[in-house]
């Protein structure tokens, strides 16, 4: 049984993994591996393993499957790149073997938990049975009953930390919807927008796009934007080009920071996606399928909207559009509203101006 679920487990790392496509810069593969990273280690440090499995799993794996198979592997430019996680993934195969102990005794201890719930729930049963006579339930009545030891079971072993302990389904199916693979949820501190657009106001003045990256942390299965960092830049009326990005991954790598989405003014336009943003946030949704765009359109009713690309359409829409600059998308709903963007009244951020 534990050789099955370290097996599933192998199997949820691999199945968001996707054939490399060279179109895609080889930069933005090693910035989703350092994402990947930084996301194994934070849910180590939460001390949850299994999590943490599937995570470095689909590190390694998107190293062979991926960055290996790039036709830009070889180039100089990057090889400093290729070789820092070359010698990590080599580390974390070594590591991957270590920690499957430790998943092991997680699935182990979660049986017996599953055990001991459902002996309980069957002395229960036998009390009640004695103090009340059966009403007489159908098999269809006892096959869907939520309480029952076998569903519980299933639910506490299928999901590393389970929500309900009952099901109305009669045989135990697996749950599509693990949390190792669900969309998680993105914190952003109410007051991020406001303090970005004072950095921002000598450029929107003057009818110049201002842009800064969101990074943060993982904390209990959920993200945190803790960082804005500015960097150099050339900005205009309608673009916004970052520069040196070098320095803000350095950053990153240095303070263990996700890339978790951008953020940009629109000072002359409306609050929506350009041609030009939705190739941006594809870039994003490379590194974290959970990025997030923010735009702000101070001149604008609404003046501020949160954007995600809708996944799979509008990330497949992206992908093989290879026109660049302005362009139009003539496909529906390419780009949304970010439901899983939570603002948060009490979390605060810092902000880095690179541009000093």
């Amino acid at each position: 049984m534990v050789e099955a679920y370290l097996k599933e487990l192998n199997q949820l790392a691999s199945q968001p993994i996707q054939p490399v496509q060279h179109s895609i810069p080889l930069h933005l593969y090693f910035r989703m591996l350092d994402n990947l990273h930084t996301e194994a280690k934070s849910y180590l440090k939460d001390d949850d393993q299994v999590r943490g499995y599937v995570f470095l799993q689909r590190y390694c794996l998107s190293f062979i499957n991926i960055v290996s198979k790039h036709n830009a592997i070889s180039q100089k430019v990057y090889q400093s790149d290729r070789q820092r996680h070359k010698k990590q993934a080599r580390h974390f195969l070594d590591y991957l073997e270590k920690l499957k102990p430790l998943v092991q005794e997680n699935y182990e201890a979660r049986v017996m938990a599953a055990l001991t719930l459902s002996d309980s729930d069957s002395e229960e049963e036998s009390t009640e049975q004695k103090i009340e006579p059966s009403e007489g339930k159908s098999d269809s009545e006892e096959q869907t009953n939520p309480t029952s030891g076998s569903t519980r079971q299933w639910d506490i072993l299928r999901m590393p930390k389970p929500k309900d302990k009952g099901t109305t389904s009669s045989k135990p199916k697996p749950d599509k919807n693990l949390p190792v693979l669900g969309i998680r949820q993105v914190n952003v501190p109410t007051s991020l927008i406001a303090t970005f657009l004072d950095y921002a106001r000598p450029n929107t003045t003057r009818d110049i796009e201002t842009c800064a990256i969101l990074t943060g942390i993982l904390k209990q299965n959920q993200f945190h934007v803790t960082t804005v960092i500015i960097p150099q830049q050339i900005g205009t009326a309608n673009t916004c080009v970052t520069q040196h990005e070098e320095e803000l991954i350095d950053i990153q790598i240095r303070d263990d920071l996700l890339t978790l989405g951008w953020i940009h003014t629109h000072p002359t336009q409306t609050c929506f996606l350009s041609s030009v943003d939705l190739h941006t946030q594809f870039s994003y949704q490379i590194m974290c399928v959970e990025a997030i765009a923010i735009v702000c359109a101070p001149t604008a009713k609404p003046d501020c909207g949160v954007f995600s690309l809708c996944d799979p359409h509008g990330v497949t829409v992206i992908k093989n559009c290879d026109v660049r600059g302005f362009h139009e998308h003539r496909e529906q709903g390419v780009y949304s509203g970010s439901a899983h963007c939570i603002f948060d009244t009490v979390g605060s951020c810092k902000f880095i101006d690179l541009r000093k």
